[in-house]
């Protein structure tokens, strides 16, 4: 009986830990914003977010290690995922010369038709975004920005029928989010 009463405990401190939205929290004196990390359970990583020094809830970690250390144990393998549930894309699962691709939320496939619109259904059975998709997103400067700074980033403007660079804070975002001009434009162009 102290067995499954100590299981479950753990198993609630999961649930609260690592299902709970991100808080920021307020700053306070003495305190300084610092880049921490959170679990978010719809894409099932740890992603950094600032903290504002006090506050907040028990989804906040030091480091990305300690976060998948206490979350890690219920994120699910692609391999696990049934047909059609969504799943975190792999950078490898698209092939495609993107750097925001790791953003989107994808879905496990059989064919094409299993697919939302704008996506095919890849070799490696995901949902891929399609080059007409990609290059119709508008320029996305993502949020949650990191170390302090933004990126160099370049998207296709359809309307100019050309690349533009712009500055990626670094997080989510959308898949037209080139590293080079020359991606971009190979891709899009």
């Amino acid at each position: 009986m102290l067995r499954k009463a100590v299981a479950f405990a753990v198993l609630l401190s999961y649930v609260r830990c690592c299902t709970v939205p991100r808080e920021k929290g307020f700053s306070c004196d003495g305190k300084h914003s610092a880049m921490r990390f959170y679990h978010d359970a719809k894409s099932g990583r740890c992603q950094p977010f600032f903290f504002l020094g006090c506050g907040g809830n028990e989804n906040n970690f030091a480091n990305r290690e300690e976060c998948e250390r206490k979350c890690h144990s219920s994120l699910r393998t692609e391999q696990d995922l049934p047909r059609n549930q969504t799943f975190f894309l792999a950078e490898s699962a698209c092939s495609l010369p993107t750097s925001a691709v790791l953003q989107e939320q994808a879905m496990a496939c059989r064919t094409t038709a299993d697919c939302a619109a704008g996506h095919t259904c890849s070799s490696s059975g995901h949902c891929c975004p399609t080059r007409d998709h990609i290059c119709s997103l508008p320029t996305a400067w993502g949020n949650e920005p990191t170390e302090f700074h933004r990126i160099g980033r370049f998207a296709w403007m359809d309307s100019l029928k050309n690349c533009i660079k712009f500055r990626y804070f670094g997080l989510n975002g959308n898949a037209n989010n080139f590293d080079s001009y020359k991606e971009c434009i190979d891709f899009c162009g």
